[in-house]
């Protein structure tokens, strides 16, 4: 049977190609020989790694902003990485014409995460499609933070007057609630958007299982996969002993 796709991801260090470090390496296979391989940066894991230090920064801290706007711009970029990620492979998979698969990439690269994420869930069975229902509300309110961090879209926080001198208006802008930018970044409501990321990651993860088994194909990550010369590997094995 002819099989084409992307046979495996391997997400680590192969020697003599020290520029793949943390990125992964995708191979596509036909007729039991590798026929295309390609890697990039892995950015997907580093904004995984500062999207999960914010969160953890974001649960402890009840006042400051920045745990969450850490959390939703890297939140945002690791979603938008794994989409990316996840899409461009279920092109090769899907479209027989190599060239053609590159080029409607080209096209669809540049088009905003919600659209990404429609078209993907033409790929999903009726469960996932169900579940990604739930999340695409939110999604778009993650989307609408980060685009307002972005551009600095914010709105005044107004106290009715008059008021008789400034110590009193003090007071009264200090009792005041926070502007809406900055109790979105705040607990709870930056926690909910945490809540999103992660759901939306796990969907992604959960998709791309499934199509990839569909098409008879193996996604393996292993992390840290490495060569080493032997006289060093041989050092180490004594080490052990």
């Amino acid at each position: 049977m002819e099989r084409s796709g992307i046979a495996s991801r391997l997400c680590g260090v192969l020697d003599p190609l020290p520029q793949m470090r943390d990125g992964p390496l995708i191979l596509q296979f036909e007729h039991g020989q590798v026929v295309g391989m390609r890697s990039n940066s892995g950015l997907d894991h580093v904004y995984e790694r500062l999207f999960r230090n914010a969160h953890r920064a974001a649960k402890k801290s009840a006042t400051s902003v920045e745990p969450g706007i850490r959390l939703v711009v890297f939140g945002s970029f690791w979603l938008e990485a794994r989409a990316n990620a996840i899409l461009r492979n279920a092109l090769t998979l899907e479209v027989r014409e190599s060239p053609f698969a590159s080029t409607l990439w080209e096209a669809l690269k540049r088009a905003a995460l919600p659209e990404k994420l429609d078209l993907l869930l033409v790929l999903a069975s009726v469960d996932l499609q169900s579940v990604y229902g739930d999340l695409s509300k939110r999604v778009r309110s993650l989307l609408d933070l980060r685009n307002r961090l972005a551009h600095f879209k914010d709105s005044d926080t107004a106290v009715t007057g008059p008021v008789s001198s400034l110590k009193e208006a003090i007071k009264l802008m200090a009792a005041a609630e926070d502007p809406p930018l900055v109790r979105g970044l705040k607990r709870p409501e930056v926690l909910k958007h945490a809540d999103t990321v992660s759901n939306v990651a796990r969907w992604l993860t959960q998709l791309e299982k499934a199509h990839a088994k569909r098409r008879g194909i193996k996604i393996s990550r292993k992390k840290g996969l490495t060569t080493r010369p032997r006289r060093r590997a041989s050092r180490a094995a004594e080490g052990r002993r």
